[in-house]
């Protein structure tokens, strides 16, 4: 049953008596002191364990790499387990159980390592991270075929819980096919499912945008609580959406950006728009909020004192 905990010894009986290996695929940029932990248990290791990134063009990053380890009652990953229950970290990788080897589940993730976003680029691809991996098996934007494809190796999929030693089961397997698919990079991305991951840390987003425009105008925050800057930049990015919906994520940042730095309707200023016909909305900020002219029009013409005010009750009535 989807939802369903389970304390991690009924996992491991439940595996064995599946026939299915257990695994844990854990990521290791979570934890600063996490490789002085790893060389006090992994001396005494008789557990099957890789580098994810081992064998291909990121090899070179292994202190940086999730690792793939197979669990074993008694065993050292069985031990790095009960290390991150007494962290009480819930957010370190997946559980996951298979019929295939470490050498075949290892050749099967690695296929996933990068993907193609919208513009053509190619870029990492965290599909190990709880929250993106829950998003890819519930979010309407991705199909069954996408899902099958990511997590046809598995048998079932589970995720750490907020109480030690629990776990929630993600996913459950009802098809068994197991795929196999060319090395990465090779599933692309839509927008909207590209627009579905950014949802995932959009509240961490928005405060790293508050420490960004701190650091630009601290003369201008300084008198606002972080709760009227986070109102203020998520009404931006709102407004940028709507007029410039094409515009990437970086250039509407910067859009809600501009509002606090040069008055909070610039965007109404008729020279903006006729900027925006013939540039990209990134440069067309950039090239009016250099000319002190405009500054000053928008100031006096295009601003309103109390749109922070407006900004806080909308954000309020969303939540």
């Amino acid at each position: 049953m989807l939802g369903e905990t389970i304390a991690f010894k009924q996992l491991l009986e439940r595996s064995l008596a599946q026939q299915h290996y257990l695994y844990l695929l854990l990521d290791v940029a979570k934890f600063d002191e996490f490789w002085e932990q790893w060389q006090a248990r992994s001396n005494k290791a008789q557990t099957q364990w890789c580098y994810l990134y081992q064998k291909t063009r990121f090899d070179h990053l292994s202190q940086v790499s999730p690792l793939l380890i197979q669990v074993e009652e008694g065993e050292f990953a069985d031990d790095v387990l009960q290390w991150l229950s007494a962290l009480l970290s819930n957010d370190w990788g997946i559980l996951f159980s298979s019929t295939l080897t470490l050498e075949s589940v290892l050749s099967h993730w690695q296929s996933w390592l990068t993907c193609f976003l919208p513009n053509g680029s190619e870029t990492l691809f965290r599909f190990y991270e709880p929250n993106i991996m829950a998003l890819f098996l519930t979010d309407e934007s991705f199909d069954d075929n996408d899902r099958q494809t990511l997590v046809g190796v598995c048998g079932e999929i589970f995720l750490a819980t907020e109480i030690p030693h629990q776990y929630t089961r993600l996913y459950v397997n009802t098809e068994r096919e197991d795929v196999c698919l060319p090395n990465a990079p090779w599933f692309y991305f839509e927008q909207e499912q590209l627009d579905a991951i950014d949802g995932l840390y959009y509240q961490e987003r928005l405060s790293e945008l508050a420490v960004e425009l701190f650091k630009l105008a601290p003369s201008i925050c300084m008198p606002l609580s972080k709760r009227q800057v986070k109102a203020g930049l998520h009404q931006g990015i709102e407004l940028a959406k709507q007029q410039f919906p094409n515009a990437p994520s970086k250039a509407k940042e910067h859009f809600s950006l501009q509002r606090f730095l040069l008055g909070s309707r610039f965007y109404q200023h008729a020279s903006f728009f006729l900027i925006t016909q013939t540039l990209p909305l990134l440069n067309a900020l950039i090239e009016f909020s250099n000319n002190s002219r405009y500054k000053q029009e928008v100031e006096e013409r295009f601003h309103d004192s109390d749109w922070l005010e407006q900004a806080e009750l909308e954000m309020e009535a969303l939540s």
